[in-house]
């Protein structure tokens, strides 16, 4: 994980010659584990972070290549009560605007890694899961842009690890997530 964040830094400082932007963002998930039990439900949990937007050199305003960090709460809905897992995000996107123009729509895809820092478990949680502490799979999204300032965007992304140490039943419990946001680039 040392080795993931150090590259994630090398990509925003070691690539500084290039126009590169920087915002914030936030929103909101939604959230499920997939056949952790039977009354799993989707939970609803909020992200906030910053990003880097790097031009890809050769193809002017349309390709860029996207790093984020974000605080994002995931998980499911057991019964009535929230299961939230707090992870770190280190999204790496490529991104891709429909045109050179301001305002315009963009597509997003790429690898996200997470790194969970702990857990809001309810008080009658009647499972007794120990949760892996990393998960990374592939995200994908769709947003709008106006004058490359405000961004608003959809996402999706499904884990490709267990999200359950050592769980002994045949079937993964991998975790999907779904979000809205707002950006805002410097």
């Amino acid at each position: 994980m040392k080795k993931l964040i150090l590259l994630f830094l090398f990509m925003i400082t070691g690539l500084t010659f290039a126009q590169v932007t920087y915002g914030l963002k936030a929103g909101m998930n939604m959230s499920k584990i997939k056949d952790i039990h039977t009354d799993s439900g989707q939970g609803f949990g909020l992200y906030a972070g910053g990003f880097a937007t790097i031009p890809l050199q050769n193809y002017s305003q349309e390709f860029f290549i996207q790093p984020e960090v974000l605080f994002s709460v995931l998980g499911e809905k057991d019964g009535d009560e929230m299961v939230g897992l707090n992870y770190i995000l280190l999204p790496i996107l490529f991104k891709a605007y429909f045109s050179e123009q301001d305002t315009e729509f963009f597509g997003e895809i790429g690898p996200q890694f997470g790194l969970m820092l702990g857990q809001s478990l309810p008080d009658n949680y009647r499972y007794t899961h120990e949760f892996n502490t990393f998960d990374f799979g592939p995200t994908i999204g769709l947003g709008f842009s106006y004058l490359r300032t405000w961004e608003v965007s959809a996402r999706f992304y499904y884990g490709m690890s267990d999200v359950i140490k050592g769980d002994p039943g045949e079937d993964k419990n991998f975790q999907s997530d779904v979000n809205f946001g707002l950006a805002y680039r410097f």
